[in-house]
């Protein structure tokens, strides 16, 4: 994305939106692929959980809240009309939140984690991934719109 930041106008906000979409995007699906097939033994978090799984279950919520904060902002830059550097810091912090919600939720099981618990937490961070990624979308759409696009270049 930095590449991008370089260029300036409507066209290269509408990059920085796509790269940050593709990025969320291939997120999700990692998620999915991670839920399909977890790779460690079922675990005991019904006893007490252990330092690593809380601290795993504090990084999801915590990065929830990030993401929930961060897409608030997002939508209220673009409907601003942002530039590309405002654009492109939005996408980074989101993207962050979106890649440590991710990595936590990927190590549930090795930390412990209940299968009932890896699942719902997995099903529910996927949904707000998928909603952020609805989001972008919307967004990248619009923004074309106004920027004189078509709807089928934001796509």
């Amino acid at each position: 994305m930095a590449a991008i930041v370089e260029n300036a106008g409507p066209q290269a906000v509408l990059e920085v939106l796509k790269a940050f979409g593709d990025e969320v995007e291939s997120a999700c699906n990692l998620m999915h692929e991670e839920a399909i097939s977890p790779r460690s033994s079922p675990g005991n978090s019904w006893s007490k959980p252990s330092e690593h799984l809380e601290t795993a279950l504090t990084v999801i919520f915590t990065a929830n809240n990030s993401i929930s904060n961060s897409s608030t902002k997002f939508a209220l830059l673009f409907k601003a009309s942002p530039n590309v550097e405002q654009a492109s810091s939005i996408c980074k912090e989101l993207s962050s939140s979106c890649e440590k919600l991710s990595t936590a939720v990927r190590i549930l099981l090795p930390c412990g984690s209940s299968q009932p618990l890896y699942q719902n937490l997995t099903k529910n961070c996927r949904a707000v991934l998928r909603c952020l990624l609805a989001l972008v979308r919307a967004s990248t759409m619009e923004f074309a719109k106004g920027a004189g696009g078509t709807e089928a270049e934001a796509v």
